[in-house]
């Protein structure tokens, strides 16, 4: 079982987070998919599933014709976590998202400050 450190390591490189972001929320489960939404480099992307797999965070279904990759229970744990830390990276923090989803830590960020005026 990997330590706490280990998951950090792989969760904190690039790519890892917008990966896990694109399969729980936008559907991409697919290689190719993966591949052309975020923009990244097949040998890339395919060390990162691999790292993601090795840690149970998640699984892959081979077909036929494509190979699927989704959370798993652990995965979803995590994604809650790292999900939560955007919030706070958003509601308490000036700096730039490192991420495509700045936009989406603008709109938590806006929403945190609201709720905190009322």
């Amino acid at each position: 079982m990997p330590c706490l450190l280990d998951v950090v390591n792989v969760v904190g490189k690039k790519w890892t987070f917008t990966l896990l972001e694109e399969i729980n929320f936008h559907g991409n489960r697919r290689f190719n998919s993966l591949t052309k939404k975020m923009s990244i480099s097949p040998k890339v992307l395919a060390d990162r599933l691999k790292e993601l797999e090795q840690l149970g965070i998640i699984s892959k279904k081979i077909n036929p014709l494509q190979t699927n990759y989704k959370l798993t229970k652990k995965g979803i744990s995590l994604h809650e976590i790292l999900h939560n830390l955007k919030i706070w990276q958003g509601a308490y923090n000036n700096l730039q998202c490192a991420t495509t989803l700045c936009s989406e830590c603008t709109e938590i960020k806006s929403m945190h400050n609201k709720s905190i005026d009322n």
